[in-house]
């Protein structure tokens, strides 16, 4: 079975507006924290949180990770 795992980061922009992006990874393949990917850059946001796309068999699921600085 093939297991497929995708990380975002949800997180409101300047017009308060929830978005989701690709969450920033260094080079050594660590989470950048408070950094998503818009247009291939790295950019600060505020509010964030990291959801966890997973697949279980036939069905996708979601598990909610609070960013830095927000409560669980």
């Amino acid at each position: 079975m093939e297991k497929s795992v995708t990380l975002i980061i949800r997180y409101k922009d300047g017009d308060g507006v929830w978005q989701r992006s690709p969450a920033a990874r260094g080079m050594n393949g660590r989470v950048k924290p408070g950094l998503s990917l818009v247009v291939r850059k790295a950019t600060p946001v505020s509010q964030g949180l990291y959801p966890i796309r997973y697949f279980k068999p036939k069905k996708s699921e979601m598990l909610c990770i609070p960013g830095p600085g927000e409560k669980g």
